[in-house]
């Protein structure tokens, strides 16, 4: 077992890899375990992932694991913050409208203002 992060449209996911021997297909296959995009929430999501085995682990392994998930962490994912989707798709509304009306001064100063303030 080992962690990977790996990065998809500008933004980092944990995953946690195992591999295996598959005995039908007399191959070794892997399996990647999504833990999460930021620190916290991946530490979180492995300590239960590595609880619910099915063979238990040894606690040296346990803790290892922890230890390259931290130390393989991307410093975009180490202090980020939690995305506010809700002002995101405000933003986005704002913006359309902007273009929307652009030809209307008194209606894209108002809504520029609006931006600014929420940026």
């Amino acid at each position: 077992m080992y962690i990977t992060w790996r990065k998809l449209n500008s933004r980092y996911y944990a995953y946690l890899v195992a591999s295996y021997w598959d005995k039908e297909k007399k191959a070794p296959r892997t399996t990647a375990t999504y833990l999460g995009s930021s620190l916290t929430s991946a530490q979180k999501t492995l300590e239960k992932t590595l609880a619910n085995l099915e063979t238990p682990l040894p606690a040296r392994i346990k803790i290892d694991l922890l230890a390259k998930l931290g130390a393989k962490a991307p410093a975009e994912v180490i202090n980020l913050p939690p995305r506010d989707r809700a002002k995101e798709s405000v933003l986005r509304q704002l913006g359309s409208l902007r273009t929307k009306y652009a030809t209307r001064q008194d209606l894209v100063f108002v809504l520029e203002r609006a931006i600014e303030r929420l940026s």
